[in-house]
């Protein structure tokens, strides 16, 4: 058979393509036989604190010899299997292993993934296994898009999301992981880690973004998707992969979906926590620019006071900041009459596009009728 693992090289900014597919797959049974341990790899338990030598654990029985360590695995370029509390768990990227930047959720080209990793397992590993018989407990599902601007320039979009946290850089280069316990949505710059990966220096953001909901155990998998087993997988149509992603975006990322022309707010306060948390740092200067651009009235210093106590109460922004950004404030209002107003527009149309960017390649395309 010819392997399939047909890596291609890639620019990582000459992606177009906005697709769709999934990223990983972490398939798990207990119906398996190790037939010869030497293929395998073992890590030896180590001493904990206390102990004067590291206490055995049992991780399997190969041909009536019992196998201790605190590990018994292999990784190969293709997939990873280990065994973890009796069950093999065989881990691999679909899409990563026909090319490394487009995504396919093409399930024939997974059958055929999947029968090289049995034939590999089976043969070279010297274990019985059906990977047809498995059942999943963990799926990323994928969509990209190359944008217009570089991906940190749709962080205020994101940034609206509830339970988020910075990526890690190595990882997920210019990203957010959004949710928390076993669903998950991750954002990141795919172009750049791209990049990264190939050992490039010297590496500048790209357009190349990549979000990406992540199940990560079997009960998430079974909560949010139609699939349990992979068979499931194999046999389910489209719209069973699109309802499953665009319903997580949807309950983890938030973005208003509608267009956007104005901040209508109904006070100072919802306005202020708007500002917030879409620009961080820069929140005050935002607050300014949506009041001046819709022609409203700045508030006076007391009542722009009033305003963030309610924020103060509920923990959004700490006490410690009221004095610095009154006096900010009140500087702001002495200078008005000569603020640049055509600026500030241009700033809020800037948002409004990237806003709507953001909506027609991550939302629209996936949406279920």
């Amino acid at each position: 058979m010819t392997p399939l693992y047909i890596k291609e090289s890639f620019d990582a900014l000459s992606a177009t393509q906005n697709n769709f597919g999934i990223d990983k797959l972490l398939l798990f049974t207990s119906d398996y036989a190790i037939n010869d341990k030497t293929p395998w790899n073992i890590h030896p338990n180590t001493k904990k604190a206390g102990e004067t030598e590291p206490k055995p654990t049992l991780i399997t029985t190969i041909n009536n010899e019992p196998i201790y360590g605190s590990k018994f695995y292999v990784n190969k370029e293709m997939y990873s299997a280990e065994i973890n509390h009796g069950y093999m768990r065989v881990q691999f990227n679909p899409s990563k292993i026909y090319d490394e930047s487009n995504l396919t959720f093409d399930r024939s080209k997974i059958a055929d993934v999947l029968t090289e990793i049995q034939s590999d397992m089976n043969n070279t590993m010297s274990t019985d296994i059906d990977l047809f018989s498995t059942n999943i407990s963990r799926l990323d599902i994928a969509a990209q898009a190359q944008m217009n601007n570089p991906v940190p320039y749709y962080d205020q979009i994101i940034r609206g999301a509830q339970n988020l946290k910075r990526a890690p850089k190595t990882e997920y280069p210019n990203g957010f992981n959004i949710g928390k316990g076993q669903r998950q949505v991750g954002t990141y710059d795919k172009g750049f880690k791209l990049q990264l990966d190939k050992g490039y220096k010297n590496i500048q953001a790209s357009n190349f973004l990549r979000v990406e909901p992540r199940f990560l155990n079997a009960k998430a998998v079974q909560a949010n998707t139609p699939f349990k087993s992979i068979n499931d997988l194999l046999s389910a149509n489209d719209n069973q992969f699109r309802f499953a992603y665009s319903k997580t975006l949807n309950d983890l990322l938030k973005v208003d979906q509608t267009q956007i022309e104005f901040l209508e707010l109904s006070s100072l306060t919802n306005l202020i926590e708007v500002s917030k948390k879409t620009y961080n740092r820069q929140w005050l200067n935002f607050f300014i620019i949506t009041l001046q651009v819709s022609g409203a009235t700045l508030p006076t210093a007391t009542q722009f006071e009033q305003a963030l106590i309610p924020l103060v109460n509920s923990g959004t922004i700490h006490r410690s900041v009221i004095s610095r950004s009154i006096k900010k404030y009140q500087a702001v209002i002495h200078q008005s009459k000569i603020l640049n107003a055509a600026y500030l527009k241009q700033s809020e149309t800037n948002y409004i596009e990237q806003h709507s960017e953001f909506i027609d390649k991550f939302f629209n395309p996936y949406k279920v009728a």
